[in-house]
């Protein structure tokens, strides 16, 4: 029988980094050419960096699509989709990058070797999940986790600084790695 999962690529399927290896502080830092400090464990980037929404969006606008070209994929990543593959799974993508950057994002997964069955640029993971009737989901954002969640599709949440404060009731588990992915989705599903 096949199986059908669903993973989130910025945070899931990128290796951003943290603290002050962060590719996210790093470019902001050559932006504003001055070093800058995560303030606050937030989505928002313009809470986590204490910046007005102008100069977060002025910001995205020169680097954005640098680093989504730039930024390296999660060790193992590769591996655990193609033995997804390799043992009937559905790979879809789910990913709020708006559609401009369709280019740049399937160019990325290309080069770094990432297969998948179907990319989907949609902000509105849960609705998706439910009408492709996935049977796992991975993401870092807790919203989505929240949303994935209520609607009945098992959630691993990746392990970010911005998601932190979210009960432990919203998702199946915590993962800090492809490695754990792999162990639980072998477990739970038994491939």
């Amino acid at each position: 029988m096949v199986k059908r999962f669903g993973f989130d690529i910025d945070g899931v399927l990128t290796a951003e980094g943290r603290g002050d290896e962060n590719i996210w502080t790093r470019y902001l830092a050559r932006y504003l050419d001055d070093r800058v400090e995560i303030k606050e464990n937030s989505y928002d980037f313009c809470r986590t960096y204490d910046i007005s929404r102008s100069t977060l969006e002025d910001f995205l606008q020169k680097y954005l699509t640098d680093i989504y070209a730039s930024v390296p994929p999660a060790p193992a990543a590769d591996a655990v989709l193609k033995e997804l593959k390799e043992n009937n799974s559905r790979i879809i993508l789910i990913t709020a990058r708006d559609s401009r950057h369709r280019r740049t994002t399937e160019s990325w997964l290309e080069e770094h070797g990432i297969v998948y069955d179907r990319l989907i640029h949609d902000s509105d993971k849960a609705r998706r999940a439910e009408q492709l009737d996935l049977e796992l989901f991975v993401d870092d954002k807790k919203e989505n986790v929240i949303s994935l969640n209520e609607i009945g599709v098992p959630v691993l949440l990746f392990d970010r600084h911005h998601n932190q404060d979210l009960d432990e009731s919203h998702y199946l588990a915590r993962v800090e790695s492809w490695s754990e992915i792999k162990r639980i989705i072998e477990e739970r599903f038994y491939l």
